[in-house]
């Protein structure tokens, strides 16, 4: 009966252990050529860091380091998941950017940034569910959300475009549009 017992209790033990394993949470910091635009596709949470060291950090299991897939081709970093198990919690991303011109998030992921992201012209794009949340400082800021994406934006700007569909929205009230007129004479130092 011992016997029984024991051969039981040996692959419970060995199958809780296995599990402990896979929940463990670990950090793996993938470096990365320069780059200036940004094609997020997942659910994950995202963070923007203003920082001259191009690099990103994954943190999660190892289940879900292993299959969020950073490629950077040309002049663009591509963040992806190739599976998800819904039961995980979200892969938490950090980005470091610096010169962004582009940012496109689909899927069910949250983009946040830590501080401001400077930049002269940025093009933002929120798809399928995305949320971002920026704030930003840049001479143009044009925004686009589709597919009941929502984009939130603070900081200042001279000039912003804004184009969202029926379920979409684009929130910008926190950004300042600065009077052109204004700006060059103060990038104007002699006038």
């Amino acid at each position: 009966m011992k016997n029984h017992i024991l051969l039981i209790a040996l692959p419970v033990a060995l199958s809780m252990n296995v599990l402990a394993q896979s929940n463990t949470i670990i950090t793996e910091p993938r470096t990365s050529a320069p780059y200036h635009h940004l094609h997020i596709k997942g659910e994950m949470n995202v963070k923007l860091i203003q920082n001259e060291v191009p690099g990103v950090t994954v943190e999660g299991t190892s289940y879900q380091t292993g299959n969020t897939i950073t490629m950077l081709r040309n002049d663009t970093l591509f963040v992806y998941q190739t599976n998800i198990r819904k039961r995980d919690r979200k892969t938490s991303v950090t980005i470091n950017v610096d010169g962004l011109v582009s940012l496109e998030v689909s899927g069910k992921t949250r983009v946040n940034c830590s501080g401001l992201v400077n930049t002269d012209y940025l093009t933002i794009k929120a798809i399928e569910g995305a949320q971002i949340k920026l704030d930003v400082r840049a001479l143009k800021v044009d925004s686009r959300a589709a597919a009941c994406g929502f984009i939130d934006l603070s900081g200042s700007t001279v000039t912003k475009t804004e184009s969202a569909d029926e379920c979409s929205i684009i929130d910008s009230h926190l950004l300042d549009v600065l009077d052109k007129r204004s700006v060059i004479n103060y990038l104007c130092y002699d006038c």
